[in-house]
């Protein structure tokens, strides 16, 4: 089977840094074309950009944009917001270092996936020699596990749960039961609404109640309400309202559309079952010698055939309206054709003093006269 590639450009590779945390495919698990990429960098004047290789990208990302994390082997031993990853490099780009409030957006390094620590939480521990006050410490998870992954279709997104299964410093004074520490995801960013500006409706006007439904029967088949009251105009004329349609489905709706021809599709598939059932009782009500199963066989075989004979007539049905149709548009044809040579039989031109008729006009219209 041949190997499918994906055909990326050096500059799609730099630009596929994602700030979301959601997967909803593995296309960055496909290799990707390296000749493509690296003509792409030659003509662009770029670097050809180092991809990791197929075999060794992360299928499953367990920290994702929002998480904080920490550095292995950083000496600062600070805390890092992450701000966005690539999944084909398996690099993850750092926001700015906690404690930065100047500039918060400011785009710090990027990292290996290898090289961070998630942050779980900050845990009490037991007072070091020496003192009586608990400590209280960040803890980072040092193995992570993930849950079985499924797909929701409804978000179109896979999703998983993810715990820590090894923590550093290790959570040994806690129970038992918490060796498996649940780590939430992130919340996304919802991005903040617009300034109210001028030409905006005010809340308090859209809030407001300014039609009310009227109450319509719930059967079909009752009669129409009867509207109460009159309308009057502005030049004085008083007219009493008719009572309006309320039960018009069938005239509103548009018949080609998806949902019509889904419900009749429906409705054929619900008829083919109830036609074979029909036929199986049928055949099982007369063996005639025969087993029950070849009774059904017998009766899957008619309803096939049923089947096939009502097609073979709905194309025959189609076809015998078509040749009416050409047949209609021939007739039409003649007959427009017959007006013209009439138009030019009956034309009589008026006397003029420069007046001239060609003698080839003259046996043309000698010719559709006859």
């Amino acid at each position: 089977m041949r190997q499918r590639f994906l055909r990326m450009s050096a500059g799609a590779i730099q630009q596929a840094t994602s700030s979301t945390q959601f997967v909803s495919h593995f296309q960055h698990l496909m290799p990707i074309h390296y000749k493509t990429l690296k003509d792409s960098a030659k003509y662009t004047e770029m670097r050809t950009p180092k991809v990791t290789a197929a075999k060794d990208r992360i299928k499953y990302w367990n920290i994702v944009p929002g998480d904080q994390v920490h550095i292995r082997g950083d000496p600062s031993n600070g805390i890092h917001t992450v701000k966005a990853v690539n999944r084909f490099t398996n690099r993850v780009f750092m926001a700015s270092k906690e404690g930065d409030k100047e500039n918060p957006n400011a785009t710090g390094l990027n990292v290996h996936y290898s090289k961070c620590q998630l942050l779980v939480g900050e845990y009490s521990f037991p007072p070091p020699p020496g003192s009586i006050e608990p400590e209280t410490r960040r803890v980072f998870a040092r193995r992570i596990g993930t849950s079985a992954p499924s797909y929701n279709a409804f978000r179109r997104r896979i999703i998983w749960n993810r715990f820590a299964t090894a923590t550093d410093p290790p959570l040994t004074h806690l129970d038992v039961n918490t060796k498996r520490i649940s780590i939430p995801w992130p919340a996304p960013n919802k991005p903040s609404p617009p300034p109210a500006q001028e030409w905006d409706t005010p809340r308090d006007e859209v809030a407001r109640i300014t039609y009310r439904p009227p109450t319509f029967p719930a059967n079909p088949f009752d009669p129409v309400p009867q509207l109460v009251g009159t309308v009057t105009y502005r030049g004085g004329e008083t007219i009493v309202p008719q009572p309006a349609e309320v039960f018009l489905e069938k005239e509103l709706v548009n018949f080609h559309g998806f949902a019509k021809r889904h419900e009749r599709w429906t409705a054929f598939q619900a008829f083919k079952k109830t036609l074979h059932a029909e036929y199986i009782n049928r055949e099982l009500k007369e063996l005639n010698g025969r087993t029950q199963g070849a009774a059904r066989a017998d009766a899957t075989f008619k309803w096939r055939q049923r089947l096939d004979q009502m097609y073979k007539e709905k194309i025959n049905a189609r076809q015998e309206f078509a040749k009416i149709k050409n047949e209609r548009k021939t007739r039409r044809k003649i007959r427009k054709e017959h007006k013209k040579r009439e138009r030019l039989s009956n034309m009589v031109l008026v006397e003029a003093d420069n007046q001239f008729i060609p003698p080839s006009m003259l046996q043309k219209m000698e010719r559709l006269a006859v």
